[in-house]
């Protein structure tokens, strides 16, 4: 059984950092200075090594990345059965829409940064602050290479109807990602949302 991420102390406020153009090295600076758990996406750990969990959906990103991760110190996480990796915690797939609240398993949503914060919802987080969720466009590091899947434009729009399926399971969901397609959720500049935590 996959175990929750390993903060200690009660943290009732977590960052889940996602990919999207947005995503600067400031804004992870701002979160990390600020002592919040973090839960990194993908390529999101680049800029926060230091991260509590990198979480990654497709077992295809653990192939290409795996000498570059093999030293991260917190844990690692996917939905994908199929990822070989003893270090990797493998949660079940339980569908696609909505939230499951059975501890080791996961709603996928359709993308990583939907599972993240799943995940971060059954780590008792209170509040979550999405960073670099656009929600359009590529990444804050271009595009992935070869062999990976990159994301057509026409997945984004099944992607932000389904996490209306994360509202009202104890966690509040405030948007610090400027310009994000995704609406359903409060927005907040990330130092307002630093600041009332």
């Amino acid at each position: 059984m996959p175990s929750l991420p390993p903060w200690s102390t009660p943290r009732p406020t977590v960052a889940v950092l996602a990919t999207g153009p947005s995503l600067t090295p400031q804004a992870v600076d701002q979160v990390r200075k600020a002592g919040t758990a973090v839960i990194a996406v993908n390529d999101a750990y680049a800029l926060a090594p230091w991260c509590d969990v990198l979480y990654a959906a497709d077992a295809a990103w653990w192939h290409v990345h795996a000498q570059q991760v093999q030293h991260f110190k917190g844990v690692k996480m996917t939905a994908d059965a199929t990822t070989p990796y003893r270090s990797v915690q493998r949660l079940k797939q339980t569908g696609v829409e909505g939230y499951d609240p059975t501890p080791g398993h996961v709603r996928t949503g359709g993308n990583g940064g939907y599972q993240a914060v799943h995940v971060a919802i059954q780590a008792g987080a209170k509040r979550i602050l999405l960073l670099g969720f656009d929600m359009g466009g590529t990444h804050f590091f271009g595009r992935h290479p070869h062999p990976l899947r990159n994301t057509p434009p026409s997945a984004f729009a099944n992607w932000i109807g389904r996490f209306q399926g994360l509202i009202g399971h104890g966690a509040e969901i405030i948007n610090c990602t400027p310009g994000s397609a995704l609406k359903c959720f409060p927005s907040q500049t990330l130092a307002e949302a630093l600041n009332a935590g």
